[in-house]
């Protein structure tokens, strides 16, 4: 993300040993100081100017990598989490475990969906707006930078495209629920994926007055692809991350790895498949 703190990007760039940065030279790219990297640059235009049109076959195995993306980095420098295919393919896979995917599909033809992304490439969340609904099948709709920083330029792309699907923060789909005219345009969504912080009470009781839709709560670390956790929120007083998704398995420990029996508070441990590496 171009707009990331200097030093944050040359972190990346340097821990992530890039080989090449692929950009856009006509995007204005701000205060970012890229010449240190200037051997490193390949120009998207000049890229897209070949010929050859052919799609190349790649041998790809479920134990390759698939992406490489950098945590937050809320508790030091951010890390870069290794993600292979196999641990993406189970997280999109349309199994009654992993709601928000099996929701998606079951009822793609009924409700019409379509996705409004609304997140930086920069950010996993991305990748749940962009691959999960593409490889089943549903469209998304992409709003630019412009309507991402000004909510209510959302509401002309949101009536043209006749977008339904909010995937975000509970704090950004509350600021939206009081802006008038994008309020109206959210209320008329079918399904809202909220995740990245606790999900509070006031949010199902603010969006249910308003909306039918269906909301799912989603929780993960960038380390689990995406998401580890999801649930159907259907009563306010029963809100939780719900059971692991596809192939996840969790379990409560103390601080010497111990096993904890129900209601005692400790760490959560996740195995499985979607772990990276």
């Amino acid at each position: 993300d171009s707009e990331y703190p200097q030093d944050r990007i040359e972190h990346v760039l340097s821990d992530s040993e890039s080989k090449f940065i692929i950009f856009d030279d006509v995007v204005d790219r701000g205060d970012l100081d890229l010449s240190s990297c200037s051997d490193k640059l390949l120009d998207i235009n000049e890229l897209l100017n070949e010929e050859n049109t052919s799609n190349p076959s790649v041998d790809v195995s479920p134990e390759n990598l698939a992406y490489l993306i950098y945590t937050s980095g809320s508790t030091g420098l951010p890390k870069g989490v290794m993600i292979e295919h196999r641990n993406f393919a189970n997280y999109v896979y349309p199994h009654p475990r992993n709601t928000f995917c099996h929701e998606l599909v079951s009822n793609a033809e009924n409700e019409n969906y379509k996705m409004l992304s609304l997140v930086t490439v920069a950010f996993d969340t991305f990748l749940e707006e962009m691959l999960l609904p593409i490889l089943n099948g549903v469209p998304v709709v992409f709003a630019d930078d412009i309507q991402i920083k000004n909510p209510l330029e959302l509401i002309p792309l949101i009536e043209k495209t006749n977008a339904n699907i909010f995937d975000g923060t509970p704090s950004r789909l509350l600021q939206y629920l009081e802006i008038d005219g994008l309020k109206e345009c959210i209320a008329k969504f079918k399904l809202f994926v909220v995740g990245g912080e606790a999900f509070p009470k006031h949010l199902y009781d603010t969006l249910s007055k308003v909306s039918d839709g269906k909301i799912i709560n989603s929780y993960g670390p960038t380390e689990t692809t995406v998401a580890c956790n999801d649930k159907l929120i259907n009563q306010p007083n029963v809100v939780s991350v719900g059971k692991p998704v596809l192939n996840a398995y969790e379990e409560i420990m103390d601080i010497d790895s111990n096993p904890l029996p129900p209601y005692v508070l400790g760490e959560l441990y996740v195995a499985g498949h979607g772990v990276s590496r």
